[in-house]
């Protein structure tokens, strides 16, 4: 049987490639024509192919591979001698035999029941014997669609740590300041004084599966906490290991950032370390898994990182952005349970009234580091958003897309494909009228993103994702 002398391609999932091994036994041009079975030719390429490029574990009909051969010569599939082997693996656990059959066109099709499968990638190897083994790029996802059946209703009418009574909750971010999983941060609105001030407070389930506040929250949070009394108009993101507030200063018409560590060691007044800092910003957004934040001022999203070290600047402008008006913008959350490169390539989101998105990543510029922008197109985002997330909810390791629209909230997502691309609006079956921020990630742990929606009103509304 020869070998080839060129590189080998493999696919799994429609026209995904990558460099594999070496060749296999098909019947070229003249002996196919002359009506003989076998024979022994070098081969530029072994296909395995699937109809999607993402399998969706809520289905019914197992995920079907078909294995195939072409030469350089002749795009047209040729006959298999003989049945290849054929080995399965997610996300990097040891492979597992996968059994076929060869079809009357002499294609071999391997049909992988939906149970066997796990979230994430899935790689094949396919081996011809005698031939060393050549591997699909790992590119297929299998993933569980989002089912968002269980609601709850979050309306404490008071603050029970500080006996203070609530007058909205603006804002909601699913992270763990404690390190604790299951942890949600609310920005609260309450009365001090004859005033309204805004504060952020730290909730999690209690033994009967229902959010409310932490019990007995970490020394470390409660110093944090308590350093937080801020006017009315303030905005807080909790960014890796520290609350950030952007308030009114002293100057009548000018706002300013502040850090608050975990611990309660604050420092204000940042932007004379960063003249970057925008005077009058209308939104802010965070990361709690990563030092990155963003603040959206008229027409410009400003891109910084924050640096906890002593000594040292606490924020660092890295980039500005060019949007529209009345944009809404959003900082990634969670990585989810399948992490990948992808699940982390995206930091940010921009949605713009005509309908277009922005995806916002980190590049590297030398010593330094730079925000660079991915349009997604105008195709998979409502029109009139009103809160928006990024974070991956379908648990396949890549980022997904969730949006509120209009007024009338309600939730579509819009999954990222293989190939990076965004294709299509999914309705949730659920709405928040009004909503104003989304949050996602897995609150009861049952491995599962769940969806966390504000409104600026008092109830925050939690939606459970169900196996």
């Amino acid at each position: 049987m020869k070998r080839c002398d060129q590189t080998s391609m493999v696919a799994l999932g429609v026209g995904l490639l990558l460099d594999g091994g070496c060749s296999t036994v098909l019947c070229d041009r003249a002996s196919y024509a002359g009506g003989l079975d076998v024979c022994e030719i070098s081969t530029d390429a072994i296909y395995a192919s699937t109809s999607l490029d993402r399998t969706d574990l809520r289905g019914t009909t197992p995920l079907s591979i078909r294995i195939e051969a072409r030469t350089s010569v002749d795009t047209e599939s040729r006959k298999l001698a003989e049945a290849p082997q054929v080995r399965l693996s997610m996300d990097g656990r040891p492979p597992v035999a996968a059994l076929g059959t060869l079809s009357d066109d002499d294609r071999y099709s391997v049909k992988v029941d939906l149970a066997q499968l796990r979230l994430g990638s899935l790689l094949a190897e396919i081996e011809l014997s005698g031939l060393p083994p050549v591997r699909t790029d790992g590119r297929h996802r299998v993933f569980r669609s989002p089912l968002l059946l269980r609601k709850e209703v979050l309306s404490l009418p008071t603050n029970t740590h500080r006996g203070v009574p609530i007058q909205s909750r603006v804002s909601v971010q699913i992270a763990s300041p404690e390190a604790t999983p299951g942890q949600v941060l609310i920005t609260e609105e309450f009365e001090f004084l004859g005033k309204t001030r805004r504060w952020m407070e730290l909730y999690s389930l209690d033994t009967n599966g229902t959010l409310g506040y932490v019990g007995s929250p970490s020394i470390a949070w409660d110093q944090t906490q308590m350093k937080l009394n801020e006017d009315a108009t303030a905005l807080l993101a909790y960014s890796k290991g520290a609350v950030l507030i952007y308030a009114p200063t002293l100057n009548p018409g000018t706002q300013d950032l502040s850090l608050v560590q975990l611990g309660g060691l604050t420092q204000n007044g940042l932007s004379a370390v960063e003249p970057k800092i925008p005077k009058n910003a209308t939104a802010l957004a965070a990361s709690a898994e990563e030092s990155v934040f963003f603040l959206y001022q008229g027409t410009e999203v400003q891109a910084f990182e924050t640096n906890l070290r002593p000594a040292s600047n606490a924020v660092k402008h890295i980039g500005t952005v060019s949007v529209q008006g009345n944009s809404v913008m959003a900082a990634r959350d969670g990585v989810g349970s399948v992490p990948s490169e992808r699940s982390t390539a995206f930091l940010g989101v921009v949605w713009e009234p005509t309908g277009a998105l922005t995806l916002l990543r980190l590049r590297s510029l030398g010593a330094s580091s730079g925000i660079e922008t991915v349009s997604v197109g105008t195709a998979v985002a409502p029109l009139n958003v009103t809160g928006l997330a990024l974070a991956d909810l379908d648990v396949d390791g890549l980022q997904d897309l969730v949006f509120a629209k209009s007024a009338t909230g309600e939730l579509y997502y819009s999954p990222q494909h293989p190939d990076g691309s965004f294709r299509e609006q999914i309705d949730l079956k659920a709405a928040v009228p009004n909503a104003t921020s989304i949050s996602v990630g897995d609150i009861n742990l049952d491995g599962l993103p769940d969806v966390a929606v504000a409104t600026k009103e008092l109830p925050i509304t939690i939606f459970y994702n169900q196996k």
